[in-house]
């Protein structure tokens, strides 16, 4: 057994959040990649997910965590080990009404258990 990183803490957090708005039938889940890529040494989630009504909106939420962050908090040489997070909304019909929503409730979430 090893201790989770900032990352796999993080991820849960992420992942729990958006499978519980997923069963409630806000949002579906449409895509998820959970990658590690031994090359560079970097770990990257990616979960895609879209409005329940099925319009053209769509949201990408992406994690990485580059090897020195990885490495400094495992070899516990870095204080305050990090990762990266980048939400993309995609959104074809012009409106914002959901993107706000989702925007807010990132934030609220990301106040209350992240930062």
């Amino acid at each position: 057994m090893f201790d989770p990183t900032v990352f796999d803490n993080l991820k849960v957090v992420i992942e729990g959040y958006i499978y519980d708005l997923d069963l409630e039938g806000k949002i579906n889940v449409i895509g998820r990649s959970d990658i590690v890529d031994l090359a560079s040494m970097v770990r990257k989630y990616l979960i895609t997910i879209e409005d329940a009504r099925k319009s053209k909106r769509s949201i990408i939420i992406e994690m990485e965590i580059p090897h020195r962050e990885l490495s400094g908090e495992l070899l516990e040489t870095n204080e305050k080990p990090g990762c990266y997070v980048t939400v993309t909304f995609c959104e074809n019909n012009g409106t914002h009404e959901y993107d706000e929503l989702l925007l807010k409730k990132l934030k609220e979430v990301g106040e209350n258990n992240i930062l």
